[in-house]
């Protein structure tokens, strides 16, 4: 320490000799022990004391080790503007895995409107017990004890935030939504003869990886951080919201880099102070009117079949009251990922997109003259072709993680 301060005069090792708190903080954030690596464990799955070999997971609302700071003040808050906290949370996120970011003021009433009214259990599972894997796998219990029916989800003037048998409780204090996707590989979710499955639901493991590592981030900076995966509400509305892109005919979001190909939004719930991220118009909500590629190729049928968003969706378990697009679930082919990977948007933003591509985005957001030309060009070129061969791709030397470099 004293080398390295002698060597960059004026720098600050912190408590640890890392940096400054957002140093450790990250530190914190990717070190945190697994599963056999010790009882004083932090990390996804926490070891039962009493119960040698058995954890029991540690992710969703609280996180390890409780959901803010200790009382005491030993973690102090860091201090930071909104803008630059903002900046900051996108710096850590980003590195720890994130795809795309943005944030919401919770402060705001409408914004309160994207919260569920009741807590459903199953979004973390029934009762006490959740298994993880089968045979030989960790032997997973959520903790503490969840609800066995819905409950209400309240704001209160409270420390922490809490749940039990009769409400799940937000505290007013925490007054910021901190949201990121994952993009998923676009090469494989065209491949929907089998290995397409592999691509649709890669990011759901990366769900519980990144934002646990983003919420252990923000509380090692002395502040709550509440991770519920989709507990909260509609992925879909957070991201349109924030900036992140635009709802599309498959019900889903598009995002203004990653197209349909990504999945999310992500949400963590904080007292940090985060300056919100506003809403865009790229154009992506009216060429979906004209459109209809996803719309064809669905093997279910189940995407949005008129031309114009409605306000009913006709399906009590599909939220209501909004103008958008809908898809009927009840059919989708969860292993699909057809509709995603057609989308003309997934190829605009990739690192082999064309220039013609770049031009296309631009004119999409300024104007729908062009847009039925547009999806006939897509069409005509074969951009988003599908195909059922996979034997290919087993022979190809792919992209870490199959993402396009551009992403």
């Amino acid at each position: 320490l004293a080398a390295k301060k002698e060597r960059f005069p004026g720098w600050d090792g912190g408590l640890h000799g890392r940096g400054d708190q957002r140093a450790d903080a990250l530190f914190f954030a990717v070190t945190q022990p697994f599963p056999g690596s010790g009882a004083e464990g932090h990390g996804l799955f926490q070891p039962y004391p009493d119960q040698p070999g058995k954890f029991y997971a540690r992710w969703g609302l609280y996180g390890p080790p409780h959901d803010s700071a200790p009382p005491d003040g030993s973690v102090p808050k860091w201090e930071g503007t909104p803008e630059d906290n903002f900046l900051m949370l996108r710096a850590a996120a980003k590195y720890l895995g994130a795809g795309g970011v943005g944030a919401l003021n919770l402060a705001d009433p409408k914004c309160k409107k994207l919260i569920y009214k009741k807590a459903q259990p199953m979004t973390l599972g029934k009762g006490t017990y959740s298994e993880i894997g089968g045979p030989g796998m960790i032997d997973a219990k959520f903790y503490p004890k969840v609800p066995d029916h819905a409950v209400p989800i309240n704001f209160k003037e409270a420390d922490y935030s809490y749940y039990n048998d009769t409400e799940w409780v937000i505290p007013t204090k925490c007054e910021s939504i901190f949201t990121f996707t994952l993009p998923q590989p676009q090469e494989l979710n065209k491949r929907t003869g089998g290995i397409a499955g592999a691509g649709s639901y890669t990011v759901y493991k990366d769900f519980a990886r990144v934002g646990t590592l983003v919420q252990m981030f923000i509380k090692k900076l002395g502040y709550h951080a509440l991770y519920w995966p989709i507990g909260w509400g509609p992925g879909g509305c957070f991201t349109t919201f924030d900036g992140q892109g635009e709802q599309g005919r498959t019900g889903a979001a598009i995002h203004w880099k990653f197209g349909s190909s990504q999945r999310g939004s992500e949400r963590v719930i904080t007292d940090l102070p985060i300056a919100p991220t506003p809403p865009i118009d790229a154009g992506m909500f009216e060429f979906c009117k004209t459109c209809h590629i996803c719309r064809d190729v669905c093997v279910s049928g189940g995407v949005h079949q008129e031309d114009e968003p409605t306000w009913d969706s006709g399906n009590w378990w599909n939220v209501q009251g909004y103008l958008g697009y809908r898809t009927d679930w009840s059919g989708c082919h969860n292993q699909c990922g057809m509709c995603q990977s057609t989308c003309p948007f997934t190829y605009l933003g990739l690192e082999n997109a064309s220039l013609v591509h770049k031009i296309v985005k631009g004119v999409v957001a300024n104007t729908t003259v062009f847009n039925s030309f547009f999806t006939n060009m897509e069409k005509a070129l074969g951009y988003g072709d599908l195909t059922m061969e996979n034997s290919n791709w087993w022979k190809e030397e792919g992209p870490i993680y199959g993402f396009d470099p551009g992403t």
